[in-house]
């Protein structure tokens, strides 16, 4: 043939499209053997139920179905000769039904078709590689034509050996080629049928391609495999390339892989090729051609392998056993004596024991190194990032090596070894807790590269440029070459120059898009240049030195010294040509090189081992990591080796703490699983769905549980700091002072007021030591002295830090925000933080359901929003915003998940609270403290020493100080549904009094017609008409509403101290709006705020809308004028009984009444005031005449009182006598009933905005009211009472 036939074959374009195809059929078979796999499983799964889905409607059920058992067995074993099965049997009767025929053709076609794909790729693979034998004696100088020609080599292997694990792969062929055939169609393909029944992978390979072991020879001696056999012997020398700090001096310099600078075969590609393929590729070699191992060179090569590994992986998480493959593929006639064969046999058994037992350390050693190189080269190119461009290659070659380490180590994680000479389970150096750093810091090169890829592009781009004019001087200095290599040289010297300069302006032009014609012209370029025949080569990288005489050729033969010169131009053609196609791969396909150096979809396909590694990492403390300095030296240098021992072992110790913050890393890599597809879509389109659901479902599942561990660790240390804080409430101050303090019995004073008394226990020992709040912080050395919250605390960081380590995770074109999933995990545990805190065992010591005061939950809720507060300091969130969220529910009934809130827990309690108490009359309000305080009055007559049950402590809850905690808590919000609840209460309370003076309006009309006239005969006929009881239920539903009006005005006093205190310039702009004058809008912000709003309640008059009161607008004038009047004589006839409700007098100490009796005045104020305010159109002088008639009507009741009048009426059962039957007990009752009701008078004025001391002077004497205050305060007030604790 002449030189332009060879130049047809187009051997380059064959091998880059048959190695893409055969993996893409690799791909598919691996599926085929799943689908097998899972369909094989989920059908004996369901035959295994007793009932339930019948387990033929499983897909490929036929092939493990009983009744098609023997049918299916006969076939195989008449395969592949189909005219010897009697198809009139009846096991064959149900397979040519013609549902079951069809089902079953439709179920088998991918995989007949699969299989005939894999002979057809056979095929072509045979001959192209007997084509190669033909033409050429493949140059392994030339990285790329060797690279294509090994890939396809090991593919062609990898995919007859997946074929053969398909156990059912006879039964499939003769079970379709039977069904065919009976379709009446055309014979199915015999060769495909024979090449399966006959499929050996081994063995086959070593028959078709015994012809290339010259060629294979030649790879094995090549650099490109004596290069593994370097690294391996001197890997210290090898990784000390690695690291930039070791060789400051040389950072400037670009980076050369030792060994290869001065050889042709230098290429940049060539440096970070994975060792795991060149292992692969001599494995594969060795396979096919046994007898390579009888030359000592590439026996040594292979003994250095077979001592590395055990775990041989054909694809994804198919990996065979490699001494086992050996031992099976090296059959006796393999070598050419029983010699070498034995010592083969035994080479394979000394090996597996080194592989087994030294090679995990090896390997660890090897780990741990890459850990700090990775690391220091990532802080320095992410510090310097212009390094980028000039050590792209040191770069890529760090990524690599850190890949095929943690290729190794899952493949081996994943492999039972062979034996460990008794030992049972993994090699401890197989369990690898730093893992999670090492792929933190591949990934973190990889986000350096994306992200300054404008760097690499400018950088890359200028190396192109200079590498053509060194191109080009080369070519000058060149012997003429053959017309098509010469026009291959031109189109890239002149298409590079036609390039602008490379800028970040130019980075987007369509000139610096597609450099694929010039690195495919190369590859051409390598096959043509290859070490072919010397009368059929073609170009001067060929030239071989010249040997002895004459010769012939293409070319003249030339002298040694011209050689050496040519020679030395060809080295420079070929650097240069490699250059400049790395350089292109750099600009056209960044992201693809990256996923070949660092790419971890490997995982995969072994995601137990990726979920333990994460749950290990979360879950466990991480190990020290052991030393890698060594001791020695004489007695000399001994102290300084331990000092040096003792500072590695403190820097690997402070390295371990952080391994934590790492991982992120492994939601990061759910990123890589789709690469395993990126080029085999098209064969097996199915697997997209699946990758890419597993994909996504493993990253959310991952970032769940790194916000769970946040979340659990922000728990923790929320509750130390909760402990923390309690120490500081002042109930604990008694138990740091000179003596302990322990609460123990309650004492009742003489006017029934609760006092606690407290034992003072004996003195501590001298030498005990009294832990004081802020000793925990007392420590001289810190990483010595950890305590619980500072090993809690730094855990949380690492966890919080992980996830502010990316701001984004794109996984097959999802986004996920690993912040966001922390903030939503953050919103809900401080919700569960708060139903904790709400919890009724959470107070350990109470006596009833509630027993923890506002300031007590407003501290621990400080503690808690403190400690998440400062989350802020180590991940980018916005923690007010998830404050003001999370508050804002619980200023509100419900949250959002329907359950109980601070607003609904605290009204809860303070009115069922309040209620008992005040309908007991077990607390009184002063409003001079501002306070409700608990007073003791039996209910029911107690044992001795038996002391009174105090169901709430209102002092406690009451205070003006818990009340704002509990205004901070809860905000304007929570205030006013309180003020809601209460007002609610108190309309209740409204329409029981309504009902009465509905219900007695005759009798009160008729005693008001004599108010003005006869004040005296009103009052004599009020005592006749109304009775007693009526006048009793007033003055409890009065008192009762007088309480509750007490405790919304502290409420919105506390609120008002609260807001003027946080936000006092907008406080300022609504202190106006309180003023009657304003709009009613107006005033009802203003009490929302807190502020009193005279003649007006905006909460009490929307209330009294909501629950249908509207009818007092539409009546008429007199219907409503005479329900005020029933008010007024009602309320007045039941003021001089207000003393009957209980027999304590008025305490001058707190100024007010044991019977609560001060708060009718704010109840019969507001009461009148809301009745009249309700009116249509009322006006100011009415409602004063109105008010004015009741104090006339109320004194004149409180004179006949102090007259006597107040004796039992004969309606009531009395002998109608004033004066002459009281005893002096009774005297001394109505003495008391008469200062007290005559304060409540002067009360009432005091609290109504309509009525002055004038207008009660002028209708009481005010005299009495001096002298009921000079009454009061001679008794003997009680002491104020003990807080409770």
């Amino acid at each position: 043939m002449n030189q332009n036939t060879y130049y047809h074959q187009k051997l380059a374009e064959q091998l880059i499209l048959l190695t893409t195809h055969g993996k893409g059929l690799l791909a598919r078979v691996y599926h085929l053997r799943k689908m097998l796999g899972s369909s094989r499983a989920r059908y004996e799964k369901l035959k295994a139920q007793p009932s339930g889905e019948n387990p033929g409607a499983t897909q490929l059920s036929f092939l493990f179905d009983s009744q098609f058992d023997s049918a299916i067995k006969n076939l195989v074993k008449k395969f592949p000769f189909p005219q010897s099965i009697d198809s009139k049997s009846k096991d064959f009767q149900i397979l040519r039904e013609r549902d079951h025929s069809r089902k079953i053709m439709g179920e088998l076609q991918p995989f007949q078709q699969t299989f005939t794909d894999v002979h057809t790729f056979m095929t072509d693979a045979n001959a192209a590689l007997e084509l190669v034998r033909t033409w050429l004696v493949v140059n392994f100088s030339l990285f790329d034509v060797a690279f294509y020609f090994l890939d396809l080599l090991s593919t062609l292997f990898s995919l007859l050996m997946l074929l053969n694990k398909i156990e059912e792969r006879k039964a499939i062929m003769a079970l379709y080629g039977y069904l065919f055939r009976c379709e009446g169609a055309a014979s199915c393909d015999v060769r495909v049928e024979t090449f399966i029944a006959e499929l050996e992978p081994i063995a086959k390979l070593q028959s078709a391609l015994a012809s290339l072991q010259t060629v294979l020879h030649y790879g094995l001696m090549s650099p490109l495999c004596t290069l593994y056999s370097r690294k391996m012997r001197d890997p210290k020398k090898y990784m000390d390339e690695f690291n930039l700090v070791m060789r400051p001096n040389q950072i400037a310099e670009q980076f050369v892989e030792f060994g290869l600078e001065d050889t042709q075969f230098y290429s940049p590609e060539a440096s970070y090729l994975s060792m795991e393929t060149v292992e692969k590729w001599i494995i594969i070699m060795v396979l096919v051609c046994p007898r390579l191992l009888e030359d000592d060179t590439v026996k040594e090569q292979w003994r250095v392998l077979m001592s590395n590994r055990y775990a041989f992986p054909l694809f994804r998480d198919v990996i065979e056993k490699l001494h086992e493959l050996m031992q099976e593929a090296f059959v006796k006639d393999a070598f050419t004596s029983k010699k070498v064969a034995d010592e083969i046999k035994k080479d394979i058994k000394n090996s597996l024991q080194v592989a087994v037992e030294k090679a995990p350390s090896e390997h660890k050693r090897a780990r741990m190194f890459l850990r700090k190189s990775l690391k220091s080269n990532y802080l320095i190119l992410s510090d310097v990032p212009g390094l980028l461009g000039l050590k792209t290659q040191l770069a890529l070659v760090i990524m690599g090596a850190a890949r095929d380490e943690i290729h190794w180590l899952v493949a081996h994680c994943t492999t039972e070894p062979p034996g460990r000479g008794g030992k049972t389970g993994p090699h401890p150096d197989l369990k690898e807790p730093h893992l999670a750093e090492m792929l933190y810091y591949v990934e973190q090169l990889r986000m350096l590269f994306k992200k300054y890829q404008q760097v690499i592009f400018v950088y890359h781009g200028s190396m192109i440029k200079r590498r053509s004019e060194d191109l080009a001087m080369a070519m000058q200095q060149a012997p003429p070459l053959p017309e098509h290599e010469t026009t291959i040289f031109s189109d890239i010297i002149n298409r590079i120059k036609s390039l602008p300069p490379p800028t970040d302006q130019t980075a987007a032009t369509t000139e610096w898009e597609d450099f694929q014609g010039i690195r495919l012209d190369w590859i051409r370029l390598q096959t043509y240049l290859g070490d072919i025949p010397q009368e059929r080569r073609s170009g001067f990288l060929g030239l071989r030195p010249p040997a002895g005489g004459g010769g012939g050729g293409a070319m003249e033969m030339m002298a040694p010294s011209a050689y050496g010169r040519m020679q030395e131009v060809a080295m420079r053609v070929t650097k240069a040509m490699f250059a400049i196609t790395f350089s292109s791969k750099m600009i056209d396909y960044l992201d693809n090189i990256l996923n070949q150096v660092s790419d971890m979809s490997i995982f995969f396909s072994h995601l137990d081992m990726f979920n333990t590694h994460i749950n290990a990492l979360l879950w466990t403390p991480a190990p020290p990591e052991p030393s890698e300095s060594s001791g020695g030296g004489g007695g000399g240098g001994k102290s300084s080796a331990a000092a040096a021992a003792a500072l590695a072992n403190q820097i690997n110790q402070i390295s371990t703490k952080h391994l934590t913050s790492r991982v992120i890393v492994f939601p990061m890599l759910c990123a890589h699983f789709t690469n395993m597809i990126a080029h085999v879509e098209e064969y097996v389109p199915i697997e997209r769905d699946h990758v890419s659901e597993l994909s996504l479902t493993t990253c959310n599942t991952l970032l769940e549980e790194i916000c769970k561990k946040a979340c659990q660790c922000i728990r923790d240390v929320c509750k130390q700091h909760q402990a923390l804080s309690e120490q500081l409430m002042p109930k604990y101050a008694p138990h740091y002072g000179g003596n302990a303090v322990t609460p123990s019995t309650n004492t009742v004073s003489a006017g029934g007021t609760i006092r606690r008394k407290n034992t003072v226990t004996a003195p501590p020992v001298a030498n005990q030591e009294r832990q004081l709040p802020g000793s925990e912080s007392a420590r001289e050395r810190r990483d010595k002295q950890v305590t619980e919250l500072d090993r809690l605390t730094i855990e949380m960081v690492e966890v919080v830090t992980a996830v502010n380590e990316c701001d984004q995770i794109i996984v097959n074109r999802f986004s996920f925000a690993p912040r966001e999933y922390l903030l939503s995990r953050l919103e809900a545990t401080f919700m569960d933080q708060i139903r904790e805190l709400l919890a009724p065992q959470s107070h350990p010591n109470a006596q009833s359901e509630m027993r923890m005061k506002p300031s007590d939950m407003l501290s621990r809720l400080k503690a808690t929003m403190a400690v998440m507060q400062s989350l802020e300091s180590y991940v980018s969130l916005d923690m007010t915003r998830l404050f003001n969220t999370v508050l804002m529910q619980h200023s509100l009934p419900l949250d959002a998940d329907g359950q109980i809130t601070i607003t609904q827990y605290y009204t809860k309690q303070y009115i069922q609270g309040f209620m008992t108490s005040i309908s007991k009359s077990q607390a009184v309000y002063s409003d001079h403290f501002k306070c409700f305080i608990s007073l003791a009055v039996p209910t029911a007559p107690l044992a001795k020493n038996q002391l009174p049950e105090i169901p709430f402590p209102v002092e406690e809850f009451s205070d003006i100080t818990e009340l704002r905690c509990l205004a901070e808590m809860i905000g304007p919000y929570g205030v006013r549904y309180i003020n809601e609840v209460i007002s609610q209460k108190i309309l209740a309370q409204y329409q029981e009094l309504k009902k009465l003076a509905n219900e007695r309006a005759p009798k009160l009309n008729q005693i008001y017609q004599l108010i003005e006239s006869k004040p005296g005969d009103a009052v004599k006929l009020g005592d006749t008409l109304i009775n007693k009881e009526d006048r009793k239920t007033v003055n409890q539903l009065l008192t009762m509403m007088g309480a509750f009006l007490a405790l919304r005005d502290l409420l919105s006093t506390a609120l008002n101290d609260v807001l003027k205190r946080r936000v006092p310039f907008l406080m300022s702009c609504i202190s106006g709006l309180e003023k009657p004058d304003q709009r009613p809008d107006a005033n009802d912000l203003a009490a929302t705020a807190g502020f009193k709003v005279k003649y007006y309640d905006p909460i009490l008059q929307q209330l009294l809308k909501i629950k249908n009161f509207e009818q007092l607008r539409t009546g008429t004038k007199h219907e409503n004028d005479q329900l005020v009047n029933c008010f007024i004589t009602l309320f007045g006839l039941s003021l001089p009984d207000i003393v009957e409700l209980h027999n304590l007098p008025f305490n001058r100490y707190y100024e007010t009444s044991g019977s609560n009796a001060l708060c009718i005045g704010k109840a019969v104020n507001s009461i009148i005031t809301m009745t009249l305010l309700m009116l249509p159109q009322p006006e100011e002088e009415y409602i004063r005449n109105c008010f004015v008639r009741f104090l006339t009507h109320a004194s004149s009741c409180v004179l006949r009182m102090s007259e006597g009048g107040n004796a039992q009426s004969p309606a009531d059962g009395g002998s109608g006598d004033s004066a002459g039957a009281m005893s002096p007990a009774t005297l001394l009752m109505s003495r008391r009933s008469r200062d007290t009701t005559y304060l409540v008078l002067k009360q009432i004025v005091e609290d109504c905005p309509y009525l002055s001391m004038d207008a009660l002077e002028a209708v009481f004497p005010y005299t009495l009211v001096r002298c009921a205050f000079h009454n009061s305060h001679q008794k003997e007030p009680p002491p104020r009472p003990v807080r409770q604790s």
